[in-house]
């Protein structure tokens, strides 16, 4: 009854299948030999302790973001950032249309995604206005931030090459003329405010105090452990 096609929602239907190939999944032995193989080390326990650091450094990155995010969360209350709805619903609609985009180099339309996600268009756009909301004043804080400190947090030239660096190495050219590609694209500016936006939120997690979850409940954050 709440199948995603509406015309085909309720009814019967029989599919008939050709059976090609039935196959087993067939687990190899956990030992010094799957290490080797899998891990490029040379013992079992090797490989246990490899995965584990690795899984532990992507925990810690991900706390991290958090805790940046939650930064940018506490310092947006506690200055009192309002957004207007109707610049949030446009941010969200915006970014749906993003999504969508990238989606379609994928061979999904819009029709096709709101049919798998069983939504209308505007059900899609108001459920994100939330979202929007906070990315906005997250923005705000960080662009006041930048205001505020100027050259503290502006990228210098070396910083902006080592930003470059990895695009130069993917397109496999020089630094000097990835910089020039993306000035001719309008694109370095964009790396420049990205850069200083992120050293401002940098500024700002070392100054703020990381304070518990039950103390940041009673000062009205549901769910941030950061005293601005």
């Amino acid at each position: 009854e709440d199948y995603s096609a509406e015309h085909l929602a309720g009814k019967e239907t029989t599919f008939d299948i050709t059976v090609h190939e039935v196959k087993a999944k067939e687990l190899p032995e956990l030992d010094d030999d799957f290490a080797l193989e899998v891990g490029g080390v040379d013992t079992l326990d090797e490989l246990k302790k490899d995965i584990s650091s690795r899984l532990g450094e992507a925990e810690q990155t991900r706390l991290d973001q958090l805790f940046r995010l939650a930064t940018l969360d506490a310092a947006a209350q506690k200055v009192g950032v309002e957004v207007p709805h109707e610049l949030a619903h446009e941010h969200a609609h915006q970014e749906f249309h993003r999504m969508i985009h990238r989606f379609e180099h994928q061979g999904i339309s819009q029709d096709i995604y709101l049919q798998s996600v069983g939504k209308t268009h505007d059900e899609v756009v108001d459920e994100a206005v939330p979202s929007a909301v906070a990315q906005i004043k997250r923005q705000a804080i960080a662009l006041a931030v930048i205001a505020a400190e100027g050259d503290a947090v502006f990228p210098t030239d070396e910083e902006l090459e080592e930003a470059i660096a990895p695009f130069a190495a993917q397109e496999k050219t020089t630094v000097k003329k990835a910089w020039q590609r993306l000035q001719n694209t309008g694109q370095l500016d964009l790396l420049r405010r990205d850069l200083a936006e992120s050293k401002a939120v940098d500024l700002l997690v070392e100054r703020a105090k990381e304070i518990s979850v039950d103390a940041a409940k009673k000062a009205g954050n549901n769910s941030i452990g950061v005293a601005a």
